[in-house]
C-alpha cells in the first residue's frame, strides 16, 4: 500500500498583467482597447510514503518517502494559451514525459505512480536474490527519499522564471539536492534562452565574468577553514577543472540580473556544494541583445 497525504490546490499568487502594445496575450480587453491578463499560480502539495514490501507486514519495513510541491499557472490567457504554460511547467519540474497530462492533479499522480514503480524495480534491480538477505543485514540501504518542489522567482507582463529544487537520496552516504533555473517568455510561451537575449559571441565573455564571480563564491565557502588568505591561483585548484568551466544553460532572468546555477559535482566536490551566481544587467549590458531584451523587460532603462 501507499500512505499519502494530498492538500487540496491552495492559491499561491495572482499577477495582474495591463498591456498597451496590441499583441493579443490577454483573455479579455476593455475600451481602450488594453489588453488583460490574470495569472494566478496554483500549488499541488503531496507527502506520500511508498512499501517497498506494500503486501507485507515488517517491522520499520523499508520505505521511500516523496514530497512535491507542484506551483503551476492556474489562471492565464485563453484556455489554449494556459494548456500550453502549464505543459511547459510540468516538463521543466515534473519531466518532459509529463508535457502532455491533461491536468496539473494527473500529471502530479503520474509523477508519483512513476517514482513508486522506480523505487521497488531499482532494489530488485540492483540486489536481485540478494533482497530478502539485505531486507535483514541491512534494511536502512533499502530505504529511498525524493523531494520535487518548484518555486516563482519572478513574473512580469511579459516572462516568468522560477527554480526547481530537488533532493534524491538512494540508500547511500548522503543524497542529492540540485537546482534548476528556467524563465518563460510568456508572449510565445516558450523556454528563454541565451541565444535570444545575447548577442552572438558571449560565450567567451560571460564565461569569464561567471568564472571570476565562482571564485569569490569559492573564496566565501572556504574562509572558515582556509586558515589564511589565499590567492586566485589557489583558489582555483579548489575547483575540479577551473580552467575547463564554461557558462551552462541552467539559468534565469529576474528583474536585476541574471542567475546561473553551477550543481554539486558540476564544477567542484560534492562537499563545495552548489554554486550560484547573479550577474546584474549593468555588467553585461554590452552583450545583450536590446530588442530581444526590451520586449522581456521594456521599463529597463538599459
Amino acid at each position: 500500500m501507499r500512505t499519502a497525504i494530498y492538500f487540496l490546490p491552495i492559491l499561491f499568487f495572482a499577477l495582474l498583467i495591463t498591456s498597451c502594445t496590441g499583441k493579443p496575450r490577454g483573455s479579455s480587453s476593455d475600451g481602450n482597447n488594453k489588453q488583460t491578463v490574470e495569472l494566478t499560480f496554483d500549488s499541488i502539495v503531496v507527502e506520500e510514503t511508498i512499501l517497498l514490501f506494500p503486501d507485507r507486514s515488517i517491522d520499520d519495513a523499508p520505505a521511500a518517502t516523496l514530497n512535491i510541491s507542484f506551483t503551476y499557472p492556474a489562471t492565464f490567457g485563453t484556455g489554449e494559451q494556459l494548456q500550453k504554460l502549464q505543459a511547459v511547467f510540468y516538463a521543466k519540474v515534473l519531466g518532459k514525459e509529463f508535457a502532455d497530462a491533461a491536468s496539473p492533479d494527473e500529471a502530479v499522480q503520474a509523477y508519483a505512480a512513476q517514482y513508486a514503480d522506480f523505487y521497488r524495480g531499482d532494489l530488485e534491480e540492483m540486489y536481485e536474490d540478494e533482497l530478502e538477505e539485505v531486507l535483514v543485514s541491512n534494511p536502512h540501504a533499502l530505504n529511498y527519499g525524493r523531494d520535487a518542489k518548484n518555486k516563482i522567482m519572478f513574473a512580469n507582463e511579459n516572462l516568468v522564471s522560477f527554480t526547481c529544487f530537488y533532493w534524491e537520496y538512494t540508500g547511500g552516504a548522503h543524497g542529492y539536492a540540485p537546482q534548476f533555473n528556467h524563465s518563460v517568455n510568456l508572449q510565445t510561451l516558450e523556454p528563454v534562452t541565451l541565444d535570444q537575449v545575447l548577442n552572438s559571441g558571449y560565450q567567451a565573455p560571460l564565461t569569464g565574468i561567471i568564472k571570476e564571480k565562482l571564485l569569490r563564491v569559492m573564496e566565501e565557502k572556504t574562509k572558515d577553514y582556509r586558515g589564511q588568505d589565499v590567492d586566485d591561483d589557489e583558489l582555483k585548484t579548489f575547483f575540479s577543472d577551473y580552467d575547463a568551466i564554461m557558462v551552462n544553460d541552467n539559468f534565469m532572468l529576474t528583474e536585476t540580473g541574471m542567475t546561473f546555477t553551477y550543481n554539486p559535482y558540476d564544477i567542484a566536490a560534492y562537499a563545495s556544494g552548489l554554486f550560484e551566481v547573479e550577474i546584474p544587467y549593468g555588467e553585461i549590458a554590452h552583450l545583450l541583445n536590446r530588442e530581444a531584451f526590451e520586449e522581456l523587460f521594456p521599463d529597463t532603462g538599459l
